[in-house]
């Protein structure tokens, strides 16, 4: 899963929910950072990520 796909995954729940706020509220994150998240100027946190039940991995591959 890539970023805009967790980005996809927050708006679907955003819709189910009904508001950024309820969403921010239930994942005891603030309004503005939720934003912030979903408008790319922040990576999904450690709150979000463990809401979701997902971890970041970073990986390099090697140009051949």
């Amino acid at each position: 899963m890539n970023t805009d796909e967790v980005i996809h995954l927050i708006y679907d729940t955003v819709n189910r929910l009904g508001s950024q706020k309820a969403l921010a509220f239930r994942m005891r994150i603030s309004e503005q950072y939720l934003s912030d998240v979903l408008n790319r100027r922040r990576e999904p946190g450690a709150m979000i990520l463990k809401y979701f039940k997902l971890t970041r991995v970073i990986s390099y591959l090697k140009e051949q």
